[in-house]
């Protein structure tokens, strides 16, 4: 005998019997489906279940198919003749194997017959290609074909669906991989809104996440709490920046305590951003360190919850509600002549009761609360002094003190002192802290070519200015006008 066979050949000759049979093609199909449909739409309850019926059936399938191998191998045996198969019956097969050379026959005892054709007569091969036509249709070689296109159609289309619901917003598929890439999850520690403040919660999340110090919002930040301090929600989307004012990252932030202990945060959700001075994080988590918080839900009696809202500077034209507050933790009523307030707004609120007013904090930061004063003061970055060069010799020029001007034409103008801001600067010019954003527009291309000759992207809308740069000041408003902005607050 010169035929033989390879147990690898065997092997794989096992698997496709096995594979092949109808109900294994049909739970072939049935897993493919269930496996889509947990990719594209999720239904934990339905697919998971029943994906793990299939994976126990193939590994049933697998031990089965490893048993028929093994009884294989086993009992091969090689005939040479027809005279010693002309005992087999065509009943007693199971399955067959035609080659060129030789033929397998695989019985129904688990064993194997190895037929030489080349030693056969032509009348011996027509009787036993006879009795092997007279089998089932599911030991033929037509039906494996069959079986093996439905198989690699399935798998193909199936794998094809798969791969599309793992592209971004096609399934639920793409969902969990994104949560993958970008969600960080932290528990949170500092939970009590009395005892820990905001602060509290950007510590736990630096925990895990590198988040930069100079924040700002890109939505808002809304906060919900119980009597006791204990926060049960809070949902914001912050800005990054570096301490060069680059943009650094998008921070999608969210916890209910309802749902997870854990304080989910996504990333990457925006490429570029500038930061914007009026959404700053800073005075909320000043503010809120500061204000009697406590004391203030304690006038809504009987209350379930309480929320904080955020949004940065606001616009108010009634003095309801209305408390400012300033770095010491000092707070006031507005005055009676006081109608027209905005500021750095921080809402307490009643979320599940609208008839109870907010009050509403404006923070003023370095404003100290005297009998007559109207005009701010306010200086919300005092850590952030600048020291460098003018013109290259940082002794080149005698830096006039806080407020000293010089004539330029018709207007008023200023040379930026170490450790200004243009909010600082406004309040002392101008009367109105407020009025910053008007110095800005019409010093923009000085502010920003001085931050990109010391290398910055940009000055953050105004955030750096640098010591040296000299400032023109908007000419002073009627004494209407300065009416309004002295009730500023």
């Amino acid at each position: 005998m010169s035929c033989a066979n390879s147990g690898a050949s065997l092997l794989g000759k096992t698997v496709c019997y096995v594979i092949t049979r109808p109900v294994n093609l049909l739970v072939w199909g049935v897993t493919w489906f269930h496996l889509f449909s947990l990719c594209q739409f999720g239904g934990l309850r339905i697919n998971v279940p029943v994906l793990l019926l299939c994976l126990l059936w193939w590994m049933a399938a697998a031990g089965y198919g490893l048993y028929l191998w093994i009884c294989y191998n086993r009992r091969k045996r090689e005939a040479a003749d027809v005279t010693a198969e002309r005992g087999i019956m065509s009943e007693a097969v199971k399955w067959f194997i035609k080659r060129k050379d030789h033929w397998q026959i695989f019985m129904k005892d688990k064993s194997v017959v190895i037929v030489d054709v080349s030693c056969l007569t032509a009348k011996d091969k027509d009787l036993l290609d006879l009795k092997l036509s007279a089998i089932s249709v599911l030991g033929k070689r037509k039906y494996r074909l069959t079986a093996g296109i439905f198989l690699s159609v399935i798998a193909l289309y199936g794998s094809f669906l798969v791969v599309k619901s793992a592209i971004p917003y096609n399934g639920t598929l793409s969902w969990a991989l994104d949560d993958l890439m970008h969600k960080r999850s932290v528990t949170f520690v500092h939970d009590n809104l009395y005892e820990s403040g905001v602060d509290g919660i950007l510590d736990d999340i630096r925990k895990k996440v590198d988040l930069p110090e100079t924040l700002c919002l890109a939505t808002s930040f809304n906060l919900h709490f119980a009597p006791d301090g204990t926060i049960e929600t809070f949902d914001t989307m912050l800005y990054g920046f570096d301490e060069n004012g680059y943009f650094t990252d998008s921070y999608l932030i969210t916890y209910n305590a309802a749902r997870s202990k854990k304080i989910d945060v996504y990333l990457h959700g925006t490429q570029e951003a500038v930061f914007d001075i009026d959404k700053d994080l800073r005075p909320l988590i000043e503010a809120v360190s500061l204000m009697p918080l406590e004391e203030t839900v304690s006038a809504w009696n009987g209350e379930a919850h309480f929320g904080i809202l955020y949004y940065g500077t606001r616009e108010w034209n009634s003095p309801e509600g209305i408390r400012l507050l300033n770095h010491r933790g000092e707070s006031r009523l507005p005055s009676a002549e006081e109608h027209y307030f905005s500021g750095y707004s921080i809402s307490v609120f009643c979320p599940d009761n609208e008839t109870n007013v907010p009050v509403r904090y404006l923070y003023v930061g370095y404003q100290e609360f005297s009998a007559q004063e109207s005009a701010y003061t306010a200086d919300y970055y005092p850590e952030e002094t600048q020291d460098y060069e003018v013109n290259g010799d940082p002794e080149a020029a005698d830096y006039p003190g806080d407020g000293d001007t010089e004539g330029a034409g018709d207007r008023e103008t200023y040379v930026v002192q170490e450790g200004d801001t243009l909010w600082k600067i406004a309040g002392q010019m101008l009367e109105s802290p407020f009025r910053y954003a008007e110095i800005y527009e019409l010093n923009k291309s000085v502010i920003e070519a001085a931050a990109q000759e010391r290398g910055k992207k940009d000055s953050g809308n105004g955030r750096l200015i640098f010591q040296g740069t000299l400032l023109q000041m908007p000419e002073q408003k009627e004494e209407g006008e300065e009416a309004i902005e002295d009730t500023v607050s």
